[in-house]
């Protein structure tokens, strides 16, 4: 778990659960098998990629959901354009994503 950090965080993981909680930042997270969890406090996000090969992605902006979502086979991915400055990319190969963006 990873909390308060507005530099950004970037992590790999083949297998395992990742839980963040920004302010801000860039987010890169890719794991082969396990679930991603993140927030942030911020909409400063230009190019938000959410993906799970085998398993659900979903995003929330403001408590609503949003983004581009393209389900194929037993997969899904989520695309979303703001007009910020950072970038998200959370993927999994098996398992689950769920982003929520919270701000002005």
């Amino acid at each position: 778990q990873v909390s308060g950090v507005t530099g950004g965080v970037e992590a790999n993981l083949n297998v395992g659960k990742v839980a963040l909680d920004l302010p801000s930042g860039p987010m890169k997270v890719s794991i082969n098998v396990g679930k991603i969890n993140a927030q942030a406090g911020t909409l400063n996000y230009a190019n938000v990629t959410l993906g799970a090969d085998v398993g659900d992605a979903g995003l929330l902006v403001n408590g609503v959901s949003a983004g581009n979502l393209e389900k194929s086979g037993a997969g899904s991915h989520v695309n979303y354009h703001g007009h910020g400055q950072d970038a998200i990319s959370l993927t999994v190969n098996t398992g689950k994503v769920a982003l929520a963006l919270n701000g002005k």
